[in-house]
């Protein structure tokens, strides 16, 4: 069988707001700092955003997850590597809201 382990993990979560264009709500960056102990095989966070704020899409990079919520998806994100980057990596989305932020809630990592 297969062993899942659930760790919290050290994470920082960093906002870029960007300016607003008239009355249009702005889309905001958030890079989130992911640090995970062990040999992973598949890595997956839950990432928790504020109200009123929903997913546009990832931002291209080294470390961008292969599994990704739909466009417009809220509340709590689902995000997975199946290829997963060294510990600590980062990786960056967009978010379409006022002020938007976000917290990992949760870190799964399968060995």
């Amino acid at each position: 069988m297969t062993n899942f382990k659930t760790a919290f993990i050290f994470a920082l979560a960093m906002v870029v707001t960007c300016a607003f264009a008239s009355s249009a709500l702005a889309d905001d960056t958030i890079t989130q700092t992911i640090e995970y102990a062990g040999n992973a095989t598949a890595l997956g966070a839950k990432i928790t955003l504020q109200d009123g704020c929903s997913f546009v899409n990832v931002v291209d990079g080294d470390n961008a997850p292969e599994i990704t919520p739909k466009a417009g998806a809220a509340g709590t994100l689902d995000f997975a590597w199946i290829n997963i980057p060294a510990s600590p990596f980062t990786f960056s989305y967009t978010v379409s809201g006022d002020g938007c932020s976000a917290e990992i809630s949760e870190i799964i990592v399968k060995e």
